[in-house]
């Protein structure tokens, strides 16, 4: 399997960044990714900026069944310098040229409980995706 980073171009308000499932030969089910998965890291210092919460919650872990050769893409606004009370996750980055990478890492040993009863009708006979993969990067820049 393999994961793809773009930056979307023209975006309103905050910036977002699409990431894509794909390159996969076997039917696997996968949590949905979260904006926390993006990583900036500054290309000058090489610091990395860590997201931000200031809310604790228990939320249900909602999935998606990635078929053999298909391709699934997510949009997840980035909440780059914003109000923290406007966003749950957030990060805060001061000027400068950033590589951003979207880590994606599962390791989970349990199943999965389908709150939300969106679950695939699939998903009780595809195995659960565990392991961790690295997108390619992408350069964002942040103006003062």
């Amino acid at each position: 399997m393999q994961i793809s980073l773009e930056l979307i171009r023209n975006v309103p308000q905050t910036p977002s960044f699409r990431v894509a499932f794909h390159g996969t030969k076997e039917r696997f089910l996968l949590p949905y990714p979260c904006v926390h998965g993006l990583t900036f890291v500054n290309s000058c210092t090489r610091q990395t900026f860590s997201w931000l919460t200031s809310i604790l919650a228990i939320a249900p872990l909602d999935d998606f069944v990635l078929r053999p050769y298909d391709r699934i893409s997510f949009d997840l606004p980035s909440n780059i310098n914003v109000a923290p009370e406007t966003s749950l996750w957030w990060i805060e980055l001061p000027p400068g040229e950033y590589d951003v990478h979207f880590l994606y890492h599962v390791e989970r040993d349990t199943n999965w409980y389908d709150f939300l009863r969106k679950r695939s009708r699939f998903a009780d006979v595809t195995p659960i995706w565990r392991g961790r993969l690295q997108s390619n990067v992408v350069r964002y820049v942040v103006g003062d």
